[in-house]
């Protein structure tokens, strides 16, 4: 099966953690959040491999990269507000994506 698109430019553009952020916060489905919120997020999800300064990281390469936008400092948004809808429905047609990036994560952290 051929990726969208939208998930192959994540994945040349982005690094597992910074993917799997990404996916988190569309399910979450807030407005806006802070590398706290992302970082419990992921914890919640299981994450147990991930320190604070790996999200912090994370969250400012996806302000880099144009995925996140931020009017205020240390809060971010997505740049793009269909984007987490867009993410939703690529996930809801391979819901095993998300669980491979987290399982691909985890296994690169213990190693």
């Amino acid at each position: 099966m051929e990726k969208p698109v939208v998930v192959e430019t994540l994945d040349l553009n982005l690094n597992k953690l910074s993917q799997i952020l990404v996916y988190l916060l569309t399910v979450d489905r807030k407005d806006q959040f802070t590398a706290t919120d992302v970082y419990n997020l992921a914890k919640s999800y299981g994450l147990e491999t991930v320190s604070v300064e790996a999200v912090d990281e994370s969250c400012r390469e996806l302000l880099i990269t144009s995925v996140f936008k931020s009017n205020t400092p240390g809060q971010y948004r997505f740049s793009v507000p269909a984007y987490p809808a867009i993410l939703r429905q690529l996930e809801m047609a391979d819901r095993t994506h998300l669980e491979r990036l987290i399982n691909l994560y985890q296994q690169r952290a213990r190693a």
